[in-house]
């Protein structure tokens, strides 16, 4: 693996775990408590933990790629695999806030070109490696 594809993985893992981490906070900084229903606790409940299991998943498989990537470089299988699970997550960001953007008011309609930006930003991240490291685990099986 180059410098340059060592750079761009680990570059798109930080930013992976960065948002997976603040996604934690999502739920307190928009306050979703206060739009919830008494009479709907058991959907309330799976709000939250449908999103606290996105972000620990997330989090837990972003820590694992960036652990691969610092200290066992040379378990290029593991970092592909791995890689290609959080292109797959960039891709389906991407195509689901172009398919169905987040609802925002005006004055954050700049959110609805940044947001499926980063998510395409970051799909390309892994993408560039990925298409190096596929090519070399492919010649290394025949």
């Amino acid at each position: 693996m180059s410098n340059k594809e060592k750079f761009f993985l680990k570059f798109g893992t930080i930013q992976t775990l960065l948002m997976a981490i603040y996604h934690f906070f999502i739920p307190f900084q928009f306050n979703w408590g206060k739009y919830l229903l008494e009479q709907s606790p058991t959907i309330n409940w799976s709000l939250y933990s449908i999103h606290n299991y996105f972000c620990f998943n997330l989090l837990t498989l972003a820590t694992f790629l960036l652990f691969f990537l610092v200290k066992r470089k040379d378990s290029i299988q593991t970092i592909t695999i791995l890689s290609i699970i959080i292109l797959l997550f960039w891709i389906f960001s991407f195509i689901y806030q172009i398919v169905d953007p987040m609802p925002l008011p005006d004055r954050l309609y700049w959110l609805g070109i940044l947001l499926p930006g980063l998510a395409f930003f970051n799909a390309i991240l892994f993408g560039v490696p990925l298409k190096s490291l596929l090519k070399k685990s492919k010649s290394s099986i025949q």
